[in-house]
């Protein structure tokens, strides 16, 4: 937790975050870390970084992104249960595979949180943090990010 850098374009009371912008020709960095997201200037698309290439996330007819928050859950997510220092563990309103938490976007105090390095999945509808959020931070969970069909 809290090895990213804020967004500070993340007001209180805010029900978005700003992601990082750059063209096709910027690269973040080599390598970019795996799980990264950004907007596409060039491409006007949201991109996330798979190991080897930026891929644009898939969009085929309309899907609703699922919110579950700890703070204002919207799209029939579920209310998280708060950060307290102490839980690991959170329940979410869909189940992922280990090695898919890629297919979600997590934050907490409006700081994007790595997949596979600040959390995990385990088959089931838990998210797992490597260490315990800290108390007071919102938590948010976006589902359906890697399809247009519920996971």
């Amino acid at each position: 937790m809290g090895r990213y850098a804020s967004n500070r374009q993340l007001k209180g009371q805010s029900y978005s975050v700003q992601l990082p912008q750059s063209g096709t020709a910027f690269n973040y960095g080599n390598p970019a870390v795996v799980g990264a997201i950004r907007y596409n200037l060039t491409t006007n698309k949201v991109e996330y970084f798979d190991a080897t290439n930026w891929q644009t996330f898939a969009k085929v007819s309309n899907a609703t992104i699922v919110k579950d928050s700890s703070a204002t859950p919207q799209g029939g997510g579920l209310t998280l249960s708060t950060p307290n220092s102490v839980l690991t563990a959170f329940t979410m309103s869909y189940s992922y595979a280990s090695g898919l938490e890629s297919q979600v976007l997590v934050f907490l105090g409006g700081v994007f949180q790595n997949p596979g390095v600040a959390y995990t999945f385990n088959g089931t509808t838990t998210i797992t943090f490597t260490s315990a959020p800290p108390t007071g931070q919102a938590l948010v969970i976006l589902h359906n990010f890697a399809s247009t069909a519920t996971p």
